[in-house]
């Protein structure tokens, strides 16, 4: 065991969406198959990183347990107000547009990041997606950047974020998830690769925490793209 280191009508719309929704997943889990090296593992988090083509930068990857069901996690992922509270290394958080129908929203973040490098921040869309009864899609990717303020350091393009969430059949949350970011501005590729590779356990173990304070509770949303019709309170396990 390698140890992290210190620190249309009706029937027509639903099929197409049934086929988006399943096109999304196989895409998804093939980006989390490929070619991954598994690079240490720490309070049940394992952690993975991944050459991409045409760049330096490595992709990560991060897999493990939360101990709660998957309607608390959702409701982390649906609280803005909270987001600093286990999002790795945001300090600012500003909410410019929502569409609570189709659960996306346009966020910016700003990132406190150690010196010497600057401070970065992104304008991105996150999206969730109801892949089965059991499983839900966390999307998030950079949008035009000028739907957001001025950058208060360097913006930073994220290429892509997904999570994957599965309910297991005891009450706790299976998380993947990944991430490949490009910071932009002069900074060496080995550096981005070190701080990233402790995104993926950071972000685990901040859901982790977060699920456990008080505030949080079983996010009831409305009604989702299909296959999703009616609220959580519907999933059978």
């Amino acid at each position: 065991m390698i140890k992290r280191p210190e620190r249309s009508p009706r029937i027509l719309t639903s099929f197409i969406y049934f086929l988006a929704a399943s096109f999304t997943l196989v895409l998804a889990k093939a980006s989390l198959a490929a070619d991954w090296e598994h690079i240490y593992e720490d309070d049940g988090i394992n952690v993975f990183r991944q050459e991409v083509e045409g760049t330096s930068l490595l992709a990560f990857r991060g897999t493990g347990y939360i101990d709660a069901p998957i309607e608390k996690v959702l409701h982390v992922f649906s609280d803005v107000k909270h987001e600093t509270d286990w999002v790795d290394r945001l300090e600012e958080n500003i909410l410019l547009s929502e569409d609570m129908k189709n659960f996306e929203r346009i966020e910016f973040h700003s990132y406190g990041l150690p010196w010497p490098v600057w401070s970065r921040d992104i304008v991105f869309k996150i999206k969730l997606t109801r892949l089965k009864s059991d499983t839900f899609l966390v999307t998030m990717k950079s949008v035009d950047d000028s739907l957001g303020p001025p950058t208060k350091g360097v913006r930073a393009e994220l290429h892509g974020s997904n999570f994957i969430l599965r309910q297991t059949a005891d009450g706790k949350t299976w998380v993947e998830v990944d991430i490949f970011i490009d910071p932009k501005g002069e900074v060496p590729a080995f550096l981005v690769n070190i701080l990233q590779r402790y995104w993926p356990y950071n972000t685990i173990t901040g859901l982790r925490s977060q699920v456990k304070k008080p505030f949080v509770k079983t996010f009831v949303g409305p009604a989702l793209a299909e296959p999703a019709r009616g609220s959580l309170k519907q999933v059978q396990p």
